[in-house]
Formats: structure tokens, sequence, C-alpha cells
């Protein structure tokens, strides 16, 4: 039986052992047999050609897509009878997911693998799965397969993001009521307002990249090349590309976590930004969600108050006691 989390969590070695660590478990040690499984499965989750020459670079280097892929093939070289996947394509791109579950289909059909998936996509596994059930309050029930079918992924796609416009509208007028009562800061961030009658002076940017570029050593080919981008305030801009692109790298050269070389970057307030990273797990260091919400406070000067009620807005009031793990 073959589990895969949802989280990616490669062991700190290579591709390549990532990849023969199961097998040499199970007393695969053939140089041949190994180099086979790894050529093999890497292509089944179309990831060889990418990784092809970097088959002992660390896989924590490689993107959280490209970890979960390596994680997948890794599994699937130890011809496993039950595969049990968790979320498998949250980390991926929307072609590698296609691809994914294309290649799950395959593995279902002509290796005839039981394959078990948990999704909060079902529009984009109705193509491939052959039962599905919804679970509803703790409970089992089938659920309608052919409704997922009909229903298309582009009502998922929209019904997502209206429901991160929702989100931001509800933060935006909880952060300009608090901002409200609070005295302008001295990294106070250009105001988001549109330019008097008459007037053709364009906003100031809030971030400004101009011809950046960033590799993570030396020896290795850039991540971002000439890269050049203007955020002006009160805009929502969405950076798209496939796993491995560079999206998570922009965002750190952006925030000033990552220095570019050459370019430059200008951020207009470093001091009143918030990044969040793929991996939430990086940021919990308490034992509780409520501990969470006021590890910041002293830093940012935020109450309690203004932290309860960005709990109830994003619905964990409830979970407040919860560790954030659980």
């Amino acid at each position: 039986m073959g589990l895969v989390f949802q989280t990616p969590s490669p062991f700190p070695f290579s591709i390549y052992k990532n990849m023969t660590y199961g097998l040499k478990y199970y007393g695969k040690t053939g140089k041949k047999e190994l180099e086979s499984a790894v050529i093999e499965k890497l292509g089944t989750v179309g990831l060889y050609e990418e990784v092809k020459e970097d088959l002992n670079k660390s896989a924590l280097k490689l993107s959280g897509g490209q970890q979960q892929l390596v994680n997948l093939a890794a599994i699937l070289a130890m011809r496993p009878g039950v595969l049990l996947l968790d979320e498998p394509t949250a980390q991926l791109d929307p072609v590698a997911s296609k691809n994914f579950l294309h290649a799950l289909f395959r593995i279902n059909r002509e290796l005839g693998i039981t394959v078990v998936v948990s999704t909060h996509e079902p529009e984009s596994m109705a193509e491939y799965a052959t039962y599905c059930v919804e679970l509803d309050q703790g409970a089992v029930r089938v659920a309608d397969l052919e409704a997922y079918r009909s229903s298309g992924a582009a009502d998922a796609v929209f019904s997502a993001r209206d429901t991160l416009l929702t989100l931001v509208n509800d933060a935006s007028s909880e952060v300009a009521t608090d901002m409200a009562a609070a005295p302008a800061p001295a990294t106070a961030c250009p105001p988001a307002h549109a330019p008097e009658a008459g007037a053709s002076a364009p906003e100031v940017p809030v971030i400004q990249l101009s011809d950046v570029c960033f590799r993570y050593q030396r020896d290795q080919k850039p991540v971002l090349r000439n890269c050049t981008l203007s955020v002006t305030p009160g805009t929502i801009h969405a950076i798209v590309g496939g796993n491995g692109s560079g999206k998570s790298t922009l965002l750190r050269v952006a925030a000033g976590i990552l220095k570019p070389h050459p370019g430059r970057v200008r951020n207009a307030c470093p001091g009143r930004q918030a990044f969040l990273p793929q991996d939430p797990r990086t940021l919990f260091v308490c034992d509780t969600v409520s501990e969470e919400l006021m590890e910041w406070a002293p830093t940012c000067g935020y109450t309690k108050d203004q932290a309860l009620r960005a709990a109830r807005s994003h619905q964990l009031e409830a979970l407040l006691s919860r560790h954030p793990y659980d």
C-alpha cells in the first residue's frame, strides 16, 4: 500500500536518493534496476525531462509542486497494489495536474492498481473516477459522479474566484476599520485612490521590479531572468506559471527575502507588508490557534479584539484552542 500525503515532504537527500530509498528498503539494489525505475516513474508523472540533468540535486530545492511529483514517483516505483493519495494535485499547476490524473488513470487500467484519492476539487477527478463518495458532517454518502462531470472545471474556478474576492473584500473592510482608528505608521504605504478629475499623474507603485535576475547558486541556471513588474495600490495581481517556473522566488524577491543579482527592487512599504508562504507550517511556532494569532501582535501593533475579529471572518472562532497542526 502506497500513501502520499497532502504536503510535500521529501527526505533531505538528492532526487535520485529519494526515488530509490524505498526500493533499497525492499532489497532492490541493482544499479540498472534502480536507474530504470527512476527514469520510468519520473517520466510517468511528467517530471523526468525537467530534472534529468539534476538528479543529484537536493529534492528540498525543488518547487512545492515538483517535490510532490517526486513523492508520487517514488511511491509508484515500489509498485503498490493500492495507492492512497491525499490531495495529490493541490501543489500542482493545471497542466501538471491534468497530466498526473491521466497517469493515474493509466496506472489503474494498465497495472491494475487500486487508487483512492481525497480531493476538494471533485470536478477535476470526475473524468477519471469510477466511484465517488462525499463526507457530510462526518458521514459517508454516495455522490452523484455524473453531476460533477457535467458541472465542469470552469464552474469550480469561478466559484473559487468569487470566494477569494469575498475573503479579500471582508479582510480589506476589517483592515480599513482598524487603520482608521490607528495613527499612521512611519512606513505607511502609498494610498490607493483614483486620480482627481483632470489629473494625469500615475499612482506611485507599491512594488516595482526592474530587470530582476536571480539564481540560487552560481553554477545553476537562473530562476528569474530580466523580470520587470509594477504593482499599483489597490490592485490584485495573479502570478501564474508551471511548477518550477519561479513564482515563489519572484514573491520572495519582491518581499525582500531574497536579493536580486542583477536587478532592482523598490518596495514602498516594507514595514507594512505580509508574506504568506506556500507551506503554512513554516510560520507555526505556537501550541494553539489563539496564541498563533497573537504571535505578531507586539511587532505589528494589533489588539486581541482585532485578532478575534479576523478569526471570526475566517470561520476559525471555534478552533482557537486547537493546535495549528490539527
